[in-house]
């Protein structure tokens, strides 16, 4: 990832270009805290080429949204790449960072203000915390493998013929090896630990820092 900032009067103007993901996250937190930490008061992000944005992006964005807004500040998304302005869509926050007003109650729920997530049960456990939601007693589950695991005994080799497209509605819950992109090209340097559960895709990609690089979409 690069980014490019330039200081305009009393508001500093930065452009992202690649991908925003977990680990790129931090780096772009730590700009915009010395950035606000400096007497910054504005701030105006330039998302264009921009090629994904995970959960993790999203929080920074939010969390310096909110922490400018608090103090008589502002922080505007100027431009979004087509990938950016669909996940931002999608958590409804694309009127709220575009600076196009306040989200509507019907979006707004991306952030986690929902009635269905008041009744969530949450179990804290050491380090972590599940959230529990009711299902049905009577529910079936059918599984099936795909792929053929022993191609990975010698070591994972990534090949266009060996990966599959694959959707997650829902209703569906995989777990094994894969990444979250458009088409093979785009993934191929990216397979690691994978899991989709209720519409939620989780993976580690391969050759990164441990952290989580996630995102929530429909499908």
């Amino acid at each position: 990832m690069e980014l490019a900032k330039r200081q305009i009067g009393d508001r500093l103007d930065v452009a992202v270009k690649g991908r925003l993901d977990a680990y790129w996250a931090e780096h772009l937190a730590r700009l915009l805290a010395e950035a606000i930490g400096g007497g910054t008061r504005h701030l105006r992000l330039d998302l264009g080429e921009v090629d994904y944005l995970s959960s993790a992006g999203i929080r920074v964005l939010l969390q310096y949204y909110k922490q400018l807004k608090g103090g008589r500040g502002s922080f505007l998304v100027s431009a979004t790449s087509a990938p950016v302005k669909t996940v931002l869509a999608l958590v409804g926050l694309e009127e709220l960072l575009g600076g196009k007003g306040e989200p509507s109650p019907s979006r707004s729920g991306g952030v986690g203000e929902s009635d269905e997530q008041s009744r969530v049960t949450l179990l804290d456990r050491g380090a972590a915390r599940f959230e529990v939601f009711a299902g049905s007693p009577f529910a079936s589950l059918s599984c099936r493998a795909i792929g053929d695991p022993g191609l990975l005994s010698g070591g994972l080799c990534a090949r266009r013929t060996q990966s599959l497209p694959m959707q997650f509605p829902q209703g569906a819950f995989a777990v094994g090896l894969g990444a979250l992109g458009y088409d093979f090209q785009d993934c191929r340097d990216r397979f690691g630990e994978f899991l989709a559960v209720a519409g939620a895709l989780v993976y580690r990609p391969t050759g990164m820092r441990p952290v989580p690089d996630y995102q929530l979409q429909a499908g």
